[in-house]
């Protein structure tokens, strides 16, 4: 079995694309290392802080603290590594508190003081780390909007050039580029839908039959005079009616809701119009008939005797 490509299956494939490449921006974006860092300080700062103020309790109660004070400085050697060292804002804050931190080991008298004094240092930090993460949250966030609306109207344009497209394809299918009428095969459809309403509601309709006689010339003059003829025939045709290239020199319009009489006004209209666009040199044949239920290669063949 051949797969045929349609605009359809493209479209398709390019939202599937489009939709991937969204949630990988998401994913890119919301992972991204240095925010989950600072996130991760953060948690190490509020531990270390909280281990401070206990270490502090501790000594002034006199009870152990050795294993709070490895722990603080296991703490300290971690959060070292998390601080950017290109920022000097978390650099000197984090200095200030590893100062504080040694007073507060090696003083007995004004451990108060000094875990007070490391509190406000936390505060500090932890206040500007907080204020990045949000500004970088944020920042996230502004991102992922445009992209999205820059891939909604991507998706836009697609859709617009695919349906741009789809239309141009399906008019080359049913229309002939010279005359701008409908091609042969789309004859029938419209003729079945005027029988229908012949047989069932008594509904009238007629044709017009013009055929190019003894037309022998080059490609580029046949192709203007054809383009001539079509236009002497659409410029005499009401919105309802509809014209075909019935054969390569032949034109049919089908005049629905028209007797006769009224058919023969619209091929009069037409062949005034020819007769001042063309001189002898150009011979043609125009013929109107009213459908009287004979069916429809009876009727072609009245039309083209």
């Amino acid at each position: 079995m051949k797969f045929k490509i349609t605009n359809k299956t493209v479209l398709i494939s390019l939202l599937t694309t489009l939709i991937l490449v969204v949630f990988a921006n998401q994913y890119f974006l919301f992972s991204d290392s240095s925010l989950e860092e600072k996130r991760e300080l953060n948690t190490k700062l509020y531990d270390l802080k909280s281990q401070i103020q206990r270490y502090a309790v501790y000594k002034l109660s006199h009870k152990p603290i050795e294993n709070l004070e490895e722990n603080i400085n296991s703490l300290l050697f971690i959060i070292s590594g998390l601080i950017d060292k290109n920022d000097t804002r978390y650099l000197q804050i984090y200095n200030r508190i590893s100062n504080t931190w040694n007073k507060l080991k090696t003083e007995s008298n004004s451990t108060k003081i000094i875990s007070d004094e490391s509190f406000r240092e936390f505060d500090t930090l932890i206040s500007t780390l907080k204020n990045d993460i949000d500004a970088k949250y944020n920042a996230l966030i502004k991102t992922q909007f445009i992209f999205a609306v820059l891939i909604f109207i991507l998706v836009l344009i697609i859709i617009f050039v695919l349906n741009k497209t789809s239309s141009n394809s399906l008019d080359e299918d049913i229309i002939d580029e010279t005359t701008n009428f409908f091609k042969r095969k789309c004859f029938v459809k419209k003729f079945n839908f005027l029988e229908e309403m012949f047989f069932r509601y008594q509904r009238p309709f007629s044709a017009v039959y013009v055929k190019l006689e003894n037309f022998k010339t080059n490609k580029t003059s046949k192709n203007k005079i054809l383009k001539k003829f079509s236009s002497a025939i659409r410029n005499n045709l009401r919105n309802t009616d509809t014209p075909f290239v019935y054969e390569e020199n032949a034109f049919l319009v089908l005049l629905p809701e028209t007797k006769q009489d009224k058919a023969n006004i619209i091929l009069k209209r037409i062949k005034e119009e020819l007769d001042s666009l063309f001189d002898e040199s150009i011979k043609y044949r125009v013929i109107a008939l009213e459908y009287r239920g004979e069916g429809v290669f009876n009727f072609i063949e009245k039309l083209s005797k």
